[in-house]
């Protein structure tokens, strides 16, 4: 008999609401089961105490289980490891590809053939293992102990995370494990954690210390409730039970869930780095490979709205909380003075919720019967005591019990007890409604500033008559980012208008600043996201309905608008005349600068289209004309400018063509485009033609001109066979023309054999053979003259031994000159200076009047040595002993001590003491006939054969008067301008010669040559330039003179002396 008794209120009444177990003798009635049964459930039963033996059986071998066994790190190490390379035949963990491990864990998780055990450290407290984090608390030695402590007070430390100041679970006193109190995970490969989502839906932070990577898979909360509704589709049976999601058990595949509409997101948390979950975030994962990471859960402000909803889905799966959500906030409300604003207006939205929801919910317990009332402090009481035996919801501030020992929150005062009836129930409360209300009010008044700030927003944009101002509602913004406070309703309409208007200003000034120039045009090959004058006017419309008053903006686009009209007229006009039959034609530049003038107000104008199009046409016109028309003049070859021509490559002429083509797509055979294609046609023949000889070893200068008369229409071709083909051309033009001057040179001829050689059709010539005869005849002149007139070391070449002398200007004035032995001339240097002149007769001219001035200036020379000390002239520089030796130069009367002399064998043949120095004798003296004799061998139509003409001309007489200067190619320097010189510079040599119209401006000039004639300018007023040897001068006395005055200018001055004019 005692099968139907009640277990729970040992009566045997109403048996037909005893429920048997099907297990064991136990019985009970239907409203004493927990929760309560409103009808016999039909099929078997089973009492509490049986299904929780069976589920303790399930439990053993549903997917995870505790383990007996202890690691420490280093050995789970050690086994994590071996596990992975054996499972993965690999020698080394890492050698294990990472997309393998992922595939191969999914494989696994929904294979039910094949089994694989792996173990996770997972959950372990920290208070007890230890931290991966420097903790407050820890004795931080060593040499990194500043370090350590910098660390171990950071924000971003996992142990001091939770409880900062602005963590609402820093109102919590004891520390709760896992939420509070970090927990350590030390993972191994195919180490997992099922879907999920963190206790009261609080954020988590988690921090993988070291190792291989953990795998992360995660759905926001916003798309929780389509994931739970997913999974129930995908296991029904198993989702029967209500709080299936608040068990770590469920796994399914990523790839199934986004099949089904579900958004997934996937983090590879990598060694050093953290993964934040937010509110209702379900995530999931696995573990690559052996790693150690800590965990944690934090609560910012705007988690409260989120953690009541969270007791509220608790209490309809029946799931026992953590920790009581009233009690927290209440704790947060009677210390407000401590909160900061933000944290000050969460709370207060927190408590206008529980004062509603408890003065509803008390007075309906009033209403329903509830009489008796006391209060309780239910923070004492353990939280395993004070939840409600319906919904297990922990009670804080009211609660209904029964006599039996029952207790209920008040949303389910109906499931307390079917024998008590109201009114002997007991409402327990930890506030009155009343404090709850004071509560409310002391939260207000600590959030008084706030609401003035929402009073002035509320003010600005409510206003009717005026929009506010974009500063105003910026100020209002920082107002509340300087007092941080919360993202409230007030505070996203600010920024959202803040947002809408900042885009709207920053798109019309991007429109009023126009285009940006650019090297390169920015908008080829991308879409054109430019506004029309249409879309302008929408955006005028845009910016006058925006929430904030942009009038000025309006206003400066409005101008922008007439500008642009203003162009469109002036576009118009520009591209009728182009197009119809007008006189006054834009030119390209006034179109190009009319195109880009409407380029750079960057807006989309189809006339800027035209009129770029219509330069293109123009542009394309001319070009083509250029080479249509191609035609060289004759003799073009011989010119400076030929190679130099503008001439256009195949690349240029196939984009020509193809742009003709586009442009005028209408074309005829006669047309401008299709004569261009058959001109680039031919073009290309002659160049295949030409390519043909350049590689025919045997042509010569015949076959190059025959096949240039046949391409030369064609020379408008710019590629590297037609450049080499000009390049030959022109080399054998400009041969041709220097062969055929009446007189060659050494160095001409030398030039022209380097010439022929260089060229693949000369070297095959007659031209180039006669070349190396005149060369050889002239380099065998030069050996024979070397040989009679040169000493073995002698200081000057023959061009110098042979003419008179071109020192003697400078040795009057006093220069010092001086010499250097030539040793080993090449042949061309020997006729040096031979390179000034043209023709023999310029040189010819220019020998006789360096005879000329040589007579003058040599009796100047000895007027001067005879002089000068032995000092001025000697090699030496030096006066020497009073007694030693001293020669005199029977030419240049120049003195020399006997040991500086050279002696040369020609003096023997001079009567005693008899001396002529190395300047007056320069080379030897050879017979005439020697010299004859060896021009007869030489081309006489040579310079270097002409210049012996000289020796025939020294019996001429010498003309009275200097013959002019024709040294017209020597390069000459001007005399120093009097205004911008200074007076040291205007007494410096002239290291030049003058020209005919810078003629010295003594009464007789001596008309000097020499590559360092000396000038002086007169000071006095009258500018005027002498040479010093016309006046008598030398160097050193120019250099000794503070100011030179000249004989004119002293004459003047003596005259004003002697008589002064009163003024």
């Amino acid at each position: 008999m005692e099968s139907v008794f009640c277990t729970v209120c040992g009566s045997g009444d109403e048996e037909d609401r005893l429920l048997l177990c099907e297990d064991c003798d136990k019985s009970m009635h239907t409203h004493c089961c927990n929760p309560p049964l409103d009808g016999v459930p039909q099929g078997q039963w089973r009492c509490p105490s049986c299904v929780a033996k069976e589920v303790s059986k399930i439990g053993l071998n549903y997917g995870f289980y505790d383990a007996h066994d202890k690691y420490s790190l280093f050995t789970f190490a050690e086994y994590a490891n071996k596990f992975k390379t054996e499972y993965f035949n690999v020698k080394e963990p890492e050698d294990v590809p990472d997309d393998e491990v992922e595939r191969e864990f999914w494989r696994l998780v929904f294979d039910t053939e094949d089994t694989v055990s792996v173990k996770y450290g997972a959950d372990l407290i920290t208070s007890k293992v230890g931290s991966g984090f420097p903790r407050k608390g820890d004795d931080h030695r060593g040499i990194d102990a500043k370090q350590k402590q910098l660390y171990a007070n950071h924000a971003w430390n996992l142990n001091n995370l939770p409880v900062l100041k602005e963590s609402v679970l820093s109102h919590i006193e004891t520390g709760i494990s896992g939420m509070m109190v970090p927990w350590v995970y030390v993972g191994m490969c195919f180490s997992t954690f099922c879907w999920h989502t963190e206790d009261h839906w609080t954020y988590s932070i988690n921090y993988n210390h070291w190792g291989e990577r953990k795998i992360w898979y995660g759905i926001g909360g916003d798309s929780a409730s389509i994931f739970e509704e997913t999974v129930r589709k995908l296991a029904p049976g198993a989702t029967l039970q209500k709080d299936i999601f608040h068990h770590m058990t469920t796994a399914v595949n990523p790839a199934v869930l986004i099949a089904m509409g579900v958004k997934v997101w996937t983090v590879h948390q990598n060694a050093g780095e953290f993964v934040i979950t937010f509110p209702r975030a379900y995530h999931a994962g696995f573990n690559e490979g052996l790693n150690f990471a800590e965990a944690v859960n934090f609560a910012p402000i705007d988690w409260l709205s989120k953690g009541r909803q969270c007791v509220v889905e608790y209490a309809n799966v029946r799931r026992f909380c953590v920790f009581s959500h009233d009690e927290l906030v209440l704790r947060m409300a009677s210390s407000c003075e401590k909160l900061g604003i933000a944290m000050s207006l969460a709370t207060l939205d927190e408590m206008l919720e529980i004062a509603k929801r408890e003065t509803q919910d008390r007075t309906l317990a009033v209403q329903n019967g509830v009489a008796l009332s006391q209060r309780e402090n239910f923070e004492v009481i353990a939280d395993d005591a004070r939840v409600c035996r319906y919904c297990n919801t922990t009670v804080f501030l009211s609660a209904l019990a029964c006599a039996h020992g029952r207790t209920v929150c008040l949303e389910h005062i109906d499931h307390l007890c079917s024998k008590c009836p109201p009114s002997e129930c007991l409402l327990k409360y930890r506030y009155t409604v009343e404090e709850l209300g004071e509560l409310v009010h002391k939260l207000e008044e600590r959030t008084t500033l706030y609401f003035d700030w929402k009073e002035q927003v509320d003010n600005l944009l409510n206003d009717s008559r005026n929009k506010p101002t974009l500063s105003a509602v910026e100020s209002l913004l920082e107002t509340a980012k300087s007092k941080r406070f919360p993202h409230t309703s007030p505070l996203i309409r600010l920024q959202d208008i803040s947002k809408t208007c900042h885009a709207a200003a920053e798109k019309a000034r991007t429109l009023l600043n126009g285009k940006v120039r650019t090297r390169t045009k920015t908008r080829i090959q991308r879409a054109d996201t430019r506004m029309d004058l249409a879309g302008i006017h929408e955006f005028i419309d845009e910016l006058q309905n925006l929430p904030c008053d942009e009038q000025t903006l309006v206003h400066e686009i409005e101008d922008l608008v007439k500008r642009i009209e203003a162009w469109q007229r002036e576009a118009n006009e520009a591209i009728n005349k182009c197009t119809g039959d007008h006189d006054a034609v834009p030119t390209s530049s006034n179109l190009r600068a009319l195109a880009e003038h409407g380029e750079d107000f960057d807006v989309r104008l189809d006339e800027v289209d035209q009129l770029w199009k219509t330069i293109e046409i123009r542009e394309w016109n001319d070009n083509a004309k250029k080479i249509l028309e191609w035609s060289l003049a004759e003799g073009s070859e011989e010119s400076d400018e030929f190679l130099t021509l503008r001439r256009w490559k195949p690349d240029e002429v196939l984009r020509l063509v193809s742009d003709g083509a586009r442009l005028f797509p209408n074309g005829g055979p006669s047309s401008p485009v299709n004569r261009l294609h058959s001109l680039f046609k031919t073009a290309l023949l002659a160049e295949s033609k030409v390519e043909l000889l350049l590689e025919d070893h045997t042509a010569n200068e015949k076959d190059l001109e025959n096949a240039w008369n046949e391409i030369r229409e064609s020379d408008w071709l710019d590629t590297k066979t037609m450049c080499r083909m000009r390049e030959e051309v022109v080399r054998l033009c400009a041969v041709q023309h220097r062969v055929q001057q009446k007189e060659v040179s050494l160095n001409e001829t030398l030039d022209l054999v380097k010439e022929c050689e260089s060229s693949k059709f000369l070297i095959n010539s007659g031209l180039y053979d006669s070349l190396l005869n005149v060369k050889d005849s002239l380099l065998n002149f030069t050996h024979r003259l070397v040989n009679l007139f040169q000493k073995p070391a002698s200081y000057y070449n023959l061009v110098e031994i042979i003419r008179d002398r071109g020192d003697l200007a400078a040795l009057v004035e006093g220069q010092s000159l001086p010499r250097y032995l030539n040793e080993d001339l090449e042949p061309e240097e020997q006729w040096l200076q031979l390179g000034e002149f043209g023709t023999s007769e310029e040189m010819k001219q220019h020998l006789i009047s360096l005879r000329a001035q040589s007579r003058t200036l040599i009796s100047s020379l000895q007027l001067v040595n005879a002089q000068r000390t032995v000092a001025d002239t000697c090699v030496c520089a030096s006066l020497g002993p009073a007694d030693a030796d001293l020669l005199v130069c029977i030419l240049c009367r120049a003195k020399y001590h006997g040991t500086c002399c050279e002696w040369d064998p020609f003096l023997d043949r001079l009567p005693e003491c008899t001396y002529l120095c190395v300047r007056c004798l320069r080379g030897r003296r050879p017979c005439i006939e020697d010299v004859e004799a060896a021009c007869n061998l030489a081309p006489q139509n040579s310079l270097e054969v002409g210049c012996w003409a000289w020796i025939e001309m020294r019996n001429r007489p010498t003309r009275s008067t200097p013959l002019p200067s024709l040294f017209v190619r020597l390069k000459r320097g001007k005399r120093n301008s009097g205004k911008h010189s200074s007076k040291k510079e205007r007494k410096r040599s002239r290291v030049v010669y003058h020209k005919d119209d810078e003629q010295c401006s003594a009464d007789t000039c001596l008309r000097p040559y020499g590559e360092t004639v000396g000038w002086i300018l007169c000071e006095a007023g009258c500018a005027r330039w002498y040479h010093y040897v016309c006046i008598g001068m030398t160097a050193e006395s120019a250099k000794s003179l503070p100011s030179y005055i000249c004989y004119r200018c002293s004459n003047t001055v003596q005259q004003i002396a002697q008589h002064p004019v009163a003024v």
